[in-house]
Formats: C-alpha cells, sequence, structure tokens
C-alpha cells in the first residue's frame, strides 16, 4: 500500500497511457502535473484519501474515456 502524497514528479511520464492507483492511502489534493499527461486514457483513483474536488483541468484531458 502506497502513502503520502502523490508525487508532482508524475507529470513527468508524458507516455502513460493508464495510471492505476487505486487502493492506496493517497493523501492531499490531485496534483496539477498530471495535466501534463496528455496520452492517458485512464486514470484510477479510487479508494484512497484524496481531498479537494475534482480539479476543472480534468476536463481538458481530451484522451480521458469517462
Amino acid at each position: 500500500m502506497l502513502t503520502g502524497e502523490l508525487p508532482t514528479t508524475i507529470g513527468d511520464l508524458t507516455n502513460l497511457d493508464g495510471l492505476y492507483l487505486s487502493g492506496n492511502q493517497f493523501s492531499g489534493e490531485i496534483p496539477i502535473q498530471l495535466a501534463k499527461l496528455y496520452n492517458l486514457e485512464y486514470l484510477d483513483l479510487s479508494s484512497n484519501e484524496l481531498t479537494g474536488k475534482l480539479p476543472p483541468w480534468i476536463g481538458n484531458m481530451t484522451s480521458l474515456a469517462f
């Protein structure tokens, strides 16, 4: 199980097409650096301890399937 905040360096992984981080104990807000993951098609951050609202920039991630 992973804990702490999501690292901001995650935005450096620009070729990711899927990010599956569910079932951990991540806390804090979703870092804006995720917005740099232009190729991301799937994002699962469920079952964590994240706080705040869904960031508005997530709507600009056009490759994400909902």
